[in-house]
């Protein structure tokens, strides 16, 4: 497990390494990235089954939550990062330092509640519908063959 982990990790210091080389826009964008996700899925979960603090943070519930309305802040986060900037939340002293953390805070806190709000609302629900809807037919057919 040990080596499988450091396989994981090796690979993101390469990802890491060819994104600082790498001068093409398109590919350097790739690398910085999606170049992680092979080795950042095994990694978590290898994680997660070991005993030790990092995998209890990990497998706790607050960041399994976050995880699970990752997808719903995915969607919103462009929106809301725009939506505030544009709304005036860039100029409101004089300071740009102050204006720029107020504006990460305010995002960061909208964008939590919204894709808390979509996945309790909606995603959800659409979750519990197609799995009632997708094994319905497969356990009528199971009980067609039983008897």
């Amino acid at each position: 497990m040990a080596a499988l982990l450091f396989a994981c990790l090796l690979w993101c210091a390469l990802a890491m390494a060819l994104s600082g080389v790498v001068t093409k826009d398109i590919l350097a964008d790739l690398l910085r990235s999606f170049a992680y996700a092979p080795a950042a899925a095994p990694a978590l979960i290898l994680l997660c089954l070991n005993e030790c603090v990092l995998a209890r943070f990990i497998c706790s519930r607050p960041v399994r939550f976050m995880g699970e309305i990752s997808y719903s802040v995915y969607v919103f986060q462009f929106l809301i990062l725009v939506t505030l900037k544009n709304s005036g939340w860039t100029a409101m002293t004089g300071n740009s330092e102050f204006n720029a953390i107020m504006l990460m805070v305010a995002s960061i806190v909208v964008v939590t509640g919204l894709g808390a709000a979509s996945y309790w609302l909606f995603e959800k629900p659409a979750r519990r519908l197609l799995r009632a809807g997708l094994l319905r037919p497969l356990q009528e057919r199971a009980l067609q063959r039983v008897s």
